[in-house]
């Protein structure tokens, strides 16, 4: 377990078109004690869900239909406050890591990496929205 416990609950919301993806970070993210406010299947419902929940972390897919993640990230340069991203890709494709990471992502994270990896790469990001670290 991790000391996120210490801060506040941190509230996260996953935008992934890939059902069973989505519940291998709701499973990764409940490791670190964390709040799923709310899941959507599509670029365009997770920017509504951004907006109707007010998370403090966004997990967020690069390649899914109708809107992709980098179009989801330009969408969300408007928002205010400007949400805490991290993006997520199968992709090996460093162009479109790049564009995320560009556009305002804090981190990425491969989908093929194990779950320990995973709730170890979250766990920071969790500690510092926490206010734990």
């Amino acid at each position: 377990m991790n000391e996120a416990g210490a801060g506040k609950t941190v509230r996260a919301i996953i935008i992934d078109d890939d059902e069973l993806m989505r519940r291998v970070v709701v499973a990764a993210l409940m490791a670190l004690n964390c709040e799923i406010v709310g899941e959507a299947g599509d670029g365009e419902e997770g920017i509504q869900l951004y907006r109707d929940t007010n998370p403090d972390l966004v997990l967020l897919d690069i390649r899914m239909p109708n809107m992709n993640g980098i179009e989801v990230l330009e969408a969300f340069e408007d928002e205010e406050p400007a949400p805490y991203v991290v993006m997520m890709t199968f992709l090996e494709d460093e162009e479109s890591v790049q564009d995320a990471m560009i556009g305002g992502a804090k981190d990425y994270l491969r989908k093929n990496m194990t779950m320990q990896e995973m709730v170890a790469r979250l766990e920071r990001h969790v500690t510092r929205l926490s206010g734990a670290a």
